[in-house]
């Protein structure tokens, strides 16, 4: 089972492990029943490195072999690009996941030289948009996707509000997740998206302007929000 907050506050280096994390995550909070190499999936990850004469970095490879572009936890509001459609652009960049309303996308570069976890770099959409840094490894950037997406299940421990967030610094026992702070697409120059954990909950601070607290159960969440009085809302399906 994983201990949240403690397998989040210090995150290993080693990609694979991240995704190991993830599936632990995946399984113990009863997001999916089961996660698993798919050997259709991998096929298609086959093919595409073959198209792309090269390999693609482990954690993407894992999450599309394992879980696929196609699943609701990959696919509600930022979701993979499919390994027949991974391509690189006029700028050296492979786009690997998209805002669902293509309004963002993210990427990493490929510069000729191996690199099992690359940095991410974002962009918004259209022909004006330029690719600028976002986090130093693709397989922490996976990690949030999961996190977040997870969040958006239909029936999951999830509430949500608008900032700002009294009181939150000061909750006795709250931890900072190992996720490095970075930026909000939605606001670029505004503050970065932070992370916490505190007991069976993960917290996630959309740059002041919006938070979200998901937890194991739905009690997790109560006592986690009866402590940070707010006009905590549920989202709506």
């Amino acid at each position: 089972m994983i201990q949240v907050p403690e397998e989040l506050e210090l995150i290993d280096r080693n990609p694979l492990r991240v995704c190991e994390l993830a599936a632990s995550f995946l399984l113990d909070w009863g997001v999916v029943p089961t996660v698993t190499l798919n050997r259709s999936y991998e096929a298609r990850v086959d093919e595409a490195e073959v198209r792309l004469g090269f390999s693609l970095p482990l954690a993407l490879r894992w999450l599309l072999s394992h879980i696929g572009s196609e699943h609701p936890v990959v696919g509600r509001q930022d979701p993979l690009v499919s390994a027949e459609n991974l391509e690189v652009d006029d700028d050296g960049v492979i786009a690997y996941r998209m805002e669902n309303q293509n309004s963002a996308r993210w990427g990493f570069r490929v510069d000729g030289q191996a690199n099992s976890d690359p940095p991410v770099v974002w962009k918004r959409a259209g022909r004006a948009g330029r690719w600028r840094a976002y986090t130093d490894r693709l397989s922490i950037d996976l990690l949030e996707l999961t996190l977040s997406e997870s969040m958006l299940i239909s029936g999951g421990n999830l509430l949500h509000v608008e900032g700002p967030l009294d009181g939150l610094g000061d909750l006795e026992g709250l931890l900072s997740v190992d996720i490095p702070s970075h930026i909000f697409w939605a606001i670029p120059d505004g503050p970065p998206v932070r992370w916490y954990a505190w007991r069976d909950c993960i917290i996630r601070d959309d740059g002041g302007a919006w938070y979200w607290v998901f937890g194991r159960t739905r009690q997790a969440v109560q006592s986690f929000t009866a402590l940070i009085p707010a006009e905590w809302e549920h989202l709506a399906d």
